[in-house]
């Protein structure tokens, strides 16, 4: 197998982890998608270099070819004697097998990573199969045009040399991150992976609060959140707009639920300024008050920061209160589309937008763009169309976005809702919330939709955008069971609202991909490895 061909239309650099590709989850599939002709091949190769001599390569750890046009990732490796592995340091072959198919780059980057134990001085630990290895990748072609290539551990790489599965401007496009935490749990939500019976997503919402009986730390605390992490390195919280427009981290509007306030019901955290909600004291379920305040969400970005995990963000923007009953208003009622039907829904849209841009730019400021996914049920040329003048448009091409569907409607504009978000801002997607409530409803249920036949919306979502879809499980959070942003409590009746059924969930095609934003993760934890 002859290497460094002429014809080099790719090389780059890249980093792998070894925490990553030594997952037992972990993806080990590659190949190549492009076309031949006239007899044409492509072969792509990656080396490890050495980084204080980029141009110089050390030593292969995988190749594939293929002389075939292909429309889906293929290759063929090569087998090589441990003598014939292509290399310039013969020292770094000492841990590879006798004999070496080259697309096992798990094998290789084992022996790599043993030959640097061995090579080192042995003063002190030396975490083994958990450090990081630039590599470098080239593409060589002959007779043929190459589109992407898929490398373990590392992802999907387009024709200029960047991770295809996020916009050029995210942080996670440059492959040198790759190997980065965060590049590694976006990845992971961007691939689903059907062949596995249970290849869930947890989001913990508001972290992972409440256990022990109710003694466990309140929602939306640092404790919360690194409390979900034995669970989930995503984390789901909501935020809000003060009465001075600062944005504070609360799932209620309603102050009595979540703290120790003492004055009139009818005062809500929109009408406190944040010096005023910090000198508050958080309730835990079991309604103890604890030593925690609300956190902004300049605290939660530490937070994400701090714990190397990542954060989806449900706006909780201006809404009427509407009696559960009745569903006369209660508050706020120039936002009730029923009683202000001329202005309610764009002044709504106008308070998310404010909400999402002071969002951007916070996290801009902390170099923390990476980090966050926001949840819309806006199209993106809302948001593109609602920033103000001077605003840095290309700051909405370093976040993702998480693009919710509600229950109801109708199933062609769910559809339609989806082909718009993927045809305007596919890469910048991580995942669709694809919302429902009964067995029955449309979501859950076959339609056809460009001559195509689908079982339900979560296949179509795979199907159409190869991103996950999801929902919101909505378990009851307490003996009284679900609340809202009011905190009204609801108890569930099962036969209109199966979300938290597990096994009735367990039984739709295609949710063992669900991106599942839960209360209960340790919950959905042992689901998983019970499925």
């Amino acid at each position: 197998m002859v290497v460094g061909q002429t014809n080099q239309v790719l090389n780059t650099t890249a980093e792998i982890s070894l925490l990553n590709i030594f997952d037992p989850n972990a993806d080990l599939t590659g190949g190549i998608i492009g076309e031949t002709y006239n007899n044409g091949t492509i072969q792509m190769e990656v080396w490890t270099y050495d980084e204080s001599d980029p141009n110089k390569r050390g030593v292969l750890v995988y190749l594939l070819t293929t002389s075939a046009s292909t429309a889906n990732f293929a290759g063929v490796p090569y087998t090589y004697a441990k003598n014939t592995i292509p290399n310039t340091d013969v020292s770094w072959l000492s841990n590879y097998p006798d004999n070496w198919a080259s697309n096992d780059i798990k094998r290789a980057i084992w022996a790599i990573d043993k030959s640097r134990y061995g090579k080192s001085q042995k003063t002190s630990v030396y975490n083994f199969l958990s450090t990081k290895i630039k590599l470098r990748i080239f593409v060589f072609t002959t007779n043929a045009v190459f589109s992407k290539i898929k490398v373990p551990g590392i992802g999907i790489i387009n024709s200029s040399g960047g991770n295809a599965q996020f916009d050029s401007n995210h942080f996670c496009y440059n492959l040198d991150n790759s190997g980065d935490p965060i590049c590694t749990i976006w990845s992971k939500i961007k691939s689903p992976n059907l062949e596995q019976k249970s290849n869930f997503i947890f989001a913990a919402h508001r972290g992972y609060w409440g256990y022990d009986l109710g003694n466990g730390p309140p929602e939306n605390t640092p404790e919360a959140i690194k409390a979900a992490l034995k669970y989930t390195t995503v984390i789901e919280s909501d935020i809000t707009r003060t009465k001075d427009n600062l944005i504070v981290v609360s799932h209620d509007y309603y102050l009595h639920r979540l703290t120790n306030y003492s004055g009139p019901d009818t005062d809500y955290i929109y009408d406190k300024n944040l010096n005023e909600l910090k000198t508050l004291k958080l309730k835990k379920r079991n309604g103890t008050i604890s030593d925690n305040n609300f956190i902004t969400f300049s605290d939660i970005l530490d937070e994400m920061i701090a714990n190397k995990t990542v954060l989806t963000v449900d706006i909780k923007g201006a809404k009427s209160r509407n009696d559960m009953y009745t569903k006369e208003c209660i508050a706020r009622c120039d936002y009730d589309p029923q009683l202000n039907p001329t202005n309610a829904e764009r002044m709504q849209k106008e308070d998310y937008m404010l909400i999402l841009r002071k969002c951007i730019e916070e996290a801009n400021t902390k170099n923390a763009l990476q980090y966050v996914a926001f949840k819309v049920v806006y199209t993106y040329q809302d948001i593109v169309d609602a920033m103000p003048p001077g605003f840095d448009i290309n700051l909405l091409s370093k976040i993702l976005y998480f693009p919710i569907l509600q229950p109801g409607g109708d199933i062609q504009s769910k559809a339609q809702f989806i082909d718009t978000w993927y045809s305007n801002a596919g890469n910048k997607i991580m995942a669709f919330e694809t919302n429902f409530k009964s067995e029955s409803e449309i979501t859950n249920t076959s339609f056809r939709r460009g001559g195509k036949l689908y079982e339900n919306l979560f296949e179509y979502t795979y199907k159409v955008t190869g991103l996950r879809p999801g929902t919101y499980t909505e378990e009851a959070m307490g003996p009284k069971g679900n609340v809202d942003r009011w905190a009204q409590w609801n108890i569930k009746d099962i036969r209109v609202d199966v979300r938290g059924d597990h096994y009735y969930l367990m039984s739709i095609p295609y949710f063992n991909i669900s991106v599942l934003t839960t209360d209960r993760p340790d919950i959905w934890s042992q689901i998983q490895s019970t499925f």
